[in-house]
């Protein structure tokens, strides 16, 4: 039952308003209107996807992978630094 409502679903979308609405009584409608429903649904793709653009370019997710591998060599960078120093301290200064 579920497949058939995702059927009917996608079938819905992809059937053009102007089709159905052609199917009934002849109605007079500007054509601003009908350019306007049939296009709706591809603006409103366009919308989100340049909504969710802008978010990535501002840095708007939640921990980008740019971020997790600078925290990474920070921390790589300050044991390493650690390391060092305690090497230095074992084999005393004239070494």
């Amino acid at each position: 039952m579920r497949s058939f409502i995702a059927a009917t679903g996608w079938l819905g979308l992809c059937i053009p308003v102007a089709a159905l609405a052609a199917s009934g009584p002849e109605a007079e409608q500007s054509w601003i209107v009908v350019a306007l429903v049939n296009w709706a649904p591809m603006l409103i793709l366009v919308g989100v996807w340049f909504f969710f653009f802008m978010r990535h370019a501002r840095g708007l997710w939640p921990m980008q992978e740019t971020d997790r591998q600078r925290e990474h060599m920070e921390r790589v960078e300050t044991q390493l630094e650690r390391i060092a120093t305690a090497l230095e301290r074992k084999q005393g200064p004239g070494r």
